[in-house]
């Protein structure tokens, strides 16, 4: 069992940790499970959504999609340097071919 000490808001921040959303969102859940959608229709869209997406947990996915974007960006920067890269190496075994075989070519003359 939890012990009760700390603040009040350290006991809120458990209680959220562990319902996953905070007591307004709980209250408009109860309300609107229980008949009462006039306390959810209040809501502004903006409002409304966060409070559907708090019930549904949706912010953990919000979150993993920005984790998702920001590798993605990461990964593309470096496929596109590692292109590059490969385009110069690319330049320069051709220019090291033709070197080495102007040199036969050279040295079959002589």
């Amino acid at each position: 069992m939890t012990e009760l000490v700390g603040t009040l808001k350290d006991k809120q921040e458990e209680i959220v940790k562990i319902l996953g959303f905070d007591y307004e969102t709980f209250k408009n859940t109860a309300n609107f499970e229980q008949g009462d959608s006039d306390s959810f229709s209040i809501l502004t869209p903006k409002e409304a959504k966060e409070v559907v997406m708090k019930i549904l947990q949706l912010s953990r996915f919000a979150d993993l999609e920005k984790i998702c974007r920001e590798n993605h960006k990461r990964l593309y920067e470096e496929g596109l340097s590692l292109k590059t890269e490969i385009d110069f190496l690319e330049k320069n075994i051709d220019w090291k071919e033709e070197d080495e075989s102007a040199l036969l070519k050279r040295k079959d003359e002589t």
